[in-house]
Formats: C-alpha cells, sequence, structure tokens
C-alpha cells in the first residue's frame, strides 16, 4: 500500500515539477521468456539526470489476477527500497531489475517509471515464465505407406507458456514452417527416399521442448511392379 501512495503522491508532483525524462525499453525487448528457477535482470535505461526530487519506481502486474504491486524505489540518488515480500528481487542502478529464483507467479508485465516526467517517463515489458507444452502426435502406427501415396501427420501442443510453436524435422531439415500450437507433416507423391525418423518439436523456450518422434516406412513393392510393366 505504501508504495501505491508514493506513486500517486509522485504522480500529482509532476505537474508541479516537470522534467524531461525519457525511459527506453530493454534492448533485449519488451518480451522476454526465463526458464524456471534461474535469476534473471530486466535493464532498462534513460536520459534524465537524477536530482533529490526525481523517483524510480519498478512495479509488476501478474497474470494470475493480483493486482499491481510496487516492487522497488529510488528517491533521488538514495538507496533501494523494495517494497514486497511476494517476490524475491533487487535492484541494480541506475535502472535494472534482478528477478531471483523465478518461478510461475513472475509471470506478468513488469513496468518502470521515471517520476516524474513531461517526457516518455515509463517501459513495460511482458515476462514469460517458460512452461514445457504437452504434446500428441495425431497418426495411426505401423506408419506404414506405399510409394505415389500422399501421407500427413498431426502435431499437437498445449500448455506452453508461453504459446509453444510446433516444427516437423527429419535430421536437421526443418520440413515446412512452424505452427503455433499445431503442424502437420505433409508428403505428397510418397519415394523411397521419404522413409525414415520424423522429430515433432513443440518449443515455448530453449529451456521447454516437447520431442516426438514417428518412423515412417515406405513399402517400394509398387516401385517394383511399375518397373516390370515398363
Amino acid at each position: 500500500m505504501t508504495g501505491f501512495i508514493f506513486i500517486i503522491l509522485f504522480g500529482l508532483s509532476s505537474l508541479l515539477f516537470p522534467f524531461e525524462g525519457k525511459v527506453s525499453a530493454p534492448s533485449t525487448g519488451t518480451s522476454m521468456v526465463f526458464a524456471s528457477g534461474s535469476t534473471e535482470r530486466i535493464t532498462w535505461s534513460f536520459d534524465d539526470v537524477i536530482t533529490p526530487l526525481t523517483r524510480r519506481v519498478w512495479s509488476v502486474t501478474s497474470r494470475d489476477a493480483r493486482p499491481l504491486v510496487a516492487l522497488a524505489l529510488i528517491d533521488g540518488n538514495g538507496p533501494v527500497r523494495i517494497l514486497t515480500t511476494l517476490f524475491d528481487v533487487a535492484v541494480e542502478k541506475p535502472a535494472t531489475l534482478v528477478l531471483r529464483n523465478v518461478n510461475l507467479t513472475y509471470n506478468g508485465t513488469y513496468k518502470f517509471d521515471l517520476l516524474p516526467s513531461s517526457g516518455v517517463g515509463s517501459s513495460e515489458v511482458v515476462v514469460y515464465i517458460a512452461v514445457t507444452p504437452s504434446g500428441r502426435v495425431g497418426c495411426h502406427r505401423p506408419l506404414v505407406v506405399s510409394v505415389t501415396d500422399n501421407f500427413t501427420c498431426l502435431c499437437e501442443a498445449s500448455g506452453g507458456n508461453p504459446t509453444a510453436y510446433v516444427t516437423w524435422y527429419k535430421g536437421n531439415k526443418t520440413i515446412g514452417e512452424s505452427g503455433k500450437e499445431e503442424q502437420t507433416l505433409r508428403l505428397i507423391n510418397v519415394d523411397r527416399d521419404d522413409a525414415g525418423t520424423y522429430r515433432c518439436e513443440a518449443k515455448s523456450h530453449a529451456s521447454a521442448i516437447n520431442i516426438m518422434e514417428i518412423e515412417l516406412i515406405v513399402n517400394c513393392k509398387q516401385l517394383k511392379w511399375s518397373k516390370k510393366k515398363l
């Protein structure tokens, strides 16, 4: 509650003591994905001069329906004041928020405010804590097809955080494009070179990948019969 009062008071003071502050988003972008258990940094920057009236405030709006939580603040060039025990956070001056040992409760939108400011005095970053998606390959086994047949196999993913993208591979070669939560492997006019192992990857993050494999067998009897007829 104290954090909210501070923000309101300094928001009003910006009408009386405006600065031309400009806050820049992190160079890594405004959407970040972190592995569970890691310690991560969100580094903003700004071009204002710090004065005794300047206030820097960090806050988060979680995606679990909790209201905005004030995390930390700095008055002027004074010490960092941590305002919450709900998250394990620290601040590295001038404007880096440190998130320690993150878990799913850290999902949310993090905001840095430079107060008071008549310029662009705030910036938001959306944070996802990676969750490995569940997956399912929807084609019947055994996977035996004949040459010249067409073959399709749907791979689906769900429950990933952020939303998983699904990609098919054969060896190191990508088959088709990536799809959001689903992708279909399509082989047209199958030949013997299409036989082998295919891998479906459902990926939410480099540390949150579900890998599923299928083995495709190509029956070449039809090809041999055709050669005898020629």
